[in-house]
């Protein structure tokens, strides 16, 4: 037996594969319908979604096997994975990479293999899709065409999966940033180059006294103490030409009462904006 060598970008393609969190899942009709109809379309008694883990190949779908994981390192799929092309093997105990494989010697004697890359949209071979059989053979064109347009099935399938979790989690964090500026008591903005309040939350009501309506119209360098303008206008404009930069400030705002609120702001920029938390001092 000679196991597959390592490919290039392993480090990349093992983090790919766990981006799509279907690893140790649960069976899934859709990639269950497509393995079906493999397995019937090429007429092989077992068709897979093999995905090949760290040290495993793991079969996200199985038509006509029980186990749902063996050793890497018996895997053709392996070799799929590494040489980054199809793979059809057509009597395997005459191959030597695969004369004496365990999966060719024992259960379920693999004789005949035909597998075809799930290719990821950044180029990273996740496993295959392949089919199966106890008897030596060879595929037609169009079995081979079938198998090829059935592998992108699967990772179209998996991109969708992908992409839904992203968004999912992007909303969940997008509600709960707005939920905890909501609740936080630190003064928190979005601001213009030059200062001016785009957004701001509720604790700026709260700490000074003056309706949100109003304090929208302001600009932050404007409502900060005379003398602290100079330092907040430098840290807003080092801010704004250096997006890669956190700058500070430290000024003092006004309250109803005519006293100040002292405040140490931290200012960034993203993308047309900048951003500031005002902790106080």
């Amino acid at each position: 037996m000679i196991p597959a060598e390592l490919p290039p970008d392993e480090p990349e393609r093992q983090a790919a594969l766990e981006r799509y969190g279907v690893l140790d899942g649960q069976p899934d009709a859709l990639f269950d319908n497509i393995t079906r109809m493999v397995g019937l379309a090429l007429d092989v008694p077992i068709a897979l979604v093999s995905l090949l883990d760290n040290d495993r190949q793991w079969f996200l779908s199985r038509y006509g096997l029980n186990v749902t994981q063996t050793p890497r390192i018996w895997s053709f799929c392996g070799h799929v994975v590494a040489s980054r092309r199809p793979l059809e093997v057509q009597d395997a105990p005459n191959d030597l990479r695969f004369a004496d494989n365990p999966l060719v010697v024992n259960a379920p004697k693999i004789r005949f293999y035909a597998g075809s890359p799930l290719r990821t949209p950044d180029g990273h071979i996740l496993g295959t899709l392949c089919a199966i059989a106890p008897t030596p053979r060879q595929l037609t064109d169009a079995q081979r065409e079938l198998l090829t347009l059935l592998a992108a099935q699967v990772v179209e399938i998996l991109e969708q999966r992908r992409r839904a979790m992203e968004l999912t989690r992007a909303l969940a964090l997008a509600l709960t940033g707005a939920r905890l500026a909501e609740l936080s008591d630190h003064l928190l903005c979005a601001l213009d180059d030059r200062g001016g309040l785009r957004v701001i939350n509720p604790a700026w009501e709260r700490r000074l006294g003056v309706p949100s309506e109003r304090l929208q119209t302001m600009n932050l360098v404007e409502l900060t103490h005379p003398e602290d303008r100079p330092g907040l206008r430098r840290a807003l404009r080092e801010a704004y030409e250096d997006p890669t930069q956190k700058t500070t400030a430290q000024t003092r705002l006004p309250l109803v009462d005519g006293s100040w609120l002292s405040l140490v702001w931290d200012i960034a920029r993203r993308g047309d904006s900048l951003y500031a938390a005002g902790l106080a001092a």
